[in-house]
């Protein structure tokens, strides 16, 4: 046996777990520290008291999942990135259906995780994992109740209401980093936008705009602090704005859009705004069909700042200018988070800011 002996004994039936359980706590430990040599198939055995198959099940596992990996006859090594410093999960509250349709943002940042994770020589992944609302009966949440256990995950993104993993292994198991996206609660640490409407107004204003609407998501129009906030804005730019042009829609029936910017634009209106900001990208190829319908041509009758998730932006027939969020930004400072609170090093990044669509350096 070599010196870094394992020194496990075990009679219970289910040995194919307990080699997995030890073995994978020995690493993480670090008694087994990245890049050392496991003990040989022969000592192992005898350390375990088990059957070579027994012993190569349990090996094939934990090269699977990324703890250990084999230099043919020279023997089994562990790996330089296993996934508990490598694996970043993201959970999602349910699963993208008719039923229950995700945002455009959340379709985003799946798309780039798994982007992330086929990279090239990537040493590091980013996981997709779905609770079903914390059901204890989901097959879903009880994957990512097993990950959390077995070490699989280097850190978590809550998507979604935080406090329904209260008191539950996501957010409560020792030297599990957990972050979440703002405005999400307290019981974690949150990532946080900066403000959109300053960047769309300022371009507004630059284009010589002075009568502007406002057209989001019911969600953010339902806080008290929107629309006072929106009218201050505008009226501090020496704008004007008007509670009749600001308008909240639901995300999941986002076709109103379309007629209520219809009429919003329509020749038949004594008054009509020559700037629109569309502040939810869920609502912008609708917002576009009715300024289509209403015969708006954009840019010349009106400016249009339309809300976008680079470099996944959503259509539109029109001319928009886009603002809004850099997803891969957003995956990096999440995985920076994670990185800081494993390491008990205090980091409180900055708000992800809003960019215009020619500061995103990579797209074409």
């Amino acid at each position: 046996m070599k010196s870094n002996s394992l020194s496990f004994r075990t009679r219970s039936p289910v040995k194919q777990r307990l080699i997995l359980d030890q073995l994978r706590h020995a690493i993480v430990s670090g008694k087994l520290p990245a890049g050392s040599q496991l003990p040989t198939r022969p000592e192992l055995e005898a350390e375990f008291q088990v059957s070579s198959n027994t012993l190569q099940r349990a090996m094939d596992r934990l090269t699977a999942e990324g703890f250990i990996y084999g230099k043919g006859t020279i023997g089994t090594f562990v790996s330089s990135s296993p996934p508990f410093v490598s694996n970043y999960g993201i959970v999602f509250p349910y699963v993208n259906s008719e039923k229950n349709r995700w945002n455009r943002f959340w379709v985003a940042l799946k798309n780039e995780a798994e982007r992330f994770g086929q990279a090239a020589g990537a040493q590091q992944k980013v996981s997709i994992y779905y609770s079903d609302n914390a059901r204890s009966d989901s097959e879903e949440y009880q994957r990512l109740l097993r990950h959390i256990r077995d070490h699989r995950v280097a850190g978590l993104v809550i998507l979604g209401p935080v406090a329904m993993y209260e008191r539950s292994p996501v957010i409560e198991t020792p030297g599990l980093p957990v972050v979440a996206l703002g405005g999400l609660g307290e019981l974690v640490p949150t990532l946080q936008f900066a403000p959109f409407a300053d960047r769309a107004l300022d371009y507004l204003a630059s284009r010589g705009r002075r009568k502007v609407a406002f057209v989001t998501s019911a969600g953010e129009l339902a806080s008290p602090q929107c629309a006072s906030n929106w009218i201050n804005l505008v009226q501090a730019r020496g704008m004007m704005t008007d509670d009749r042009w600001i308008h909240g829609a639901d995300i999941r029936n986002p076709v109103v859009v379309q007629n209520l910017v219809h009429l919003l634009m329509s020749s038949s209106q004594p008054d009509r705004p020559d700037g629109i900001v569309i502040g939810d990208d869920n609502l912008v190829e609708y917002a576009a069909a009715g300024l289509v319908k209403a015969g708006i041509q954009v840019p010349v009758e009106a400016d249009v700042v339309a809300h976008c998730n680079f470099p996944w932006p959503t259509p539109s027939v029109l001319p928009m200018k886009r603002l809004g969020y850099d997803v891969r930004e957003c995956l990096q400072i999440f995985m920076k988070m994670i990185n800081h609170r494993r390491s008990g090093e205090p980091f409180n990044p900055s708000p992800l800011p809003a960019r215009m669509e020619d500061e995103i350096s990579y797209l074409p």
